[in-house]
């Protein structure tokens, strides 16, 4: 019995100890690869050994030659442009109210007094308001004047500006005021538009349409405080906004309702993809001509064929000054 079990243990002994595989090492076991030499792949003829060179030839560069003094010269010149047109805009000043436009002390007094006749008689002539008695119950915006002085590049005065628009912070949403989004096209299309009409041969205009906003008529009911400088309102009166005035919330979407409305009497679509551009297609002297015009606010800026960009050109004055 006990030789068997020495013989056994014997015979277990003398194998030797082989390692386990395990599953792990089986399945993700790879054979040992070493990577050729670089030499052994590619050849030194393969590569070139001097680099390529253009074949272009290449413009003449020209080398300016710019003294010190010239320099200084050139600077001095610029610092005093810039002194020259900041001076003008801020020595003469621009009134912070009415009271300080209109005070006999300002010697731009009588500048800024036709101003405001000026705007007032806009207002007036585009129907922006009627007088109506105060309503009971109903929010009243009320209103300021500001004021521009517009300046030429050699720092004279070009233009005394007064404009009323209306305090639109103080509008109450879904009171007076719902909607108030309106697109505007973004520079990039107006950089694409201009690589088209180069390529194309196309026309590029710039229309600015005057007192854009007061063409729209406003859907909410809106009273406003009686403006500075208007005469002849009876005690007790306010305005009832008709039309829609500079810095209402809703005033740039009614305006650009009042756009699409005109644009598509021209038989201009609107691209569904950009709202804020309209095209169309028609046949001038027997030759079919496409017009692309993006819109920037009161800005209108067609592209197209000459003669369609000269037909919208003379059509649009029919329904905006511009």
């Amino acid at each position: 019995m006990d030789s068997k079990l020495s013989s056994s243990s014997s015979s277990k002994s003398s194998v030797p100890n082989s390692p386990v595989a395990t599953p792990s090492s089986a399945a993700f076991s790879l054979p040992s690869y070493h990577s050729p030499e670089p030499e052994s792949l590619y050849s030194d003829s393969e590569f070139e050994t001097e680099p390529r060179r253009s074949e272009r030839k290449q413009a003449k560069q020209i080398n300016y030659v710019v003294s010190d003094d010239d320099m200084v010269a050139f600077d001095e010149a610029y610092a005093e442009g810039v002194k020259l047109y900041i001076s003008s805009a801020t020595d003469r000043g621009e009134p912070q109210s009415y009271r300080e436009a209109t005070s006999p002390k300002n010697p731009d007094s009588k500048h800024w007094i036709e101003a405001i006749q000026t705007e007032l008689k806009s207002l007036q002539d585009h129907g922006t308001w009627e007088l109506v008695p105060r309503p009971e119950g109903k929010h009243i915006v009320s209103c300021k004047w500001v004021w521009r002085i517009k300046i030429r590049e050699d720092g004279s005065v070009e233009q005394y500006k007064a404009r009323l628009v209306a305090r639109g912070f103080t509008q109450t949403r879904g009171v007076d005021f719902n909607e108030t989004f309106a697109p505007v096209t973004r520079l990039d299309n107006l950089r694409l538009l201009i690589t088209n009409a180069v390529e194309n041969d196309w026309e590029f205009r710039q229309i600015d349409v005057k007192t854009a906003y007061l063409y729209a008529k406003l859907d909410e009911e809106v009273y406003m405080e009686a403006p500075e400088g208007l005469t002849g309102i009876p005690d007790g009166y306010c305005c009832h906004l008709i039309r829609a005035l500079y810095r209402l919330r809703q005033a740039g979407r009614q305006w650009y309702h009042e756009l699409s409305g005109v644009m598509k009497k021209f038989g201009m679509k609107r691209i569904p993809s950009d709202p804020h551009t309209f095209i169309a297609t028609k046949v001038v002297k027997k030759k079919e001509c496409r017009l692309i015009l993006p819109v920037y606010v009161d800005d209108l800026f067609p592209f197209g064929d000459k003669a369609l960009t000269d037909d919208f050109e003379n059509w649009i004055p029919k329904y905006f000054k511009t």
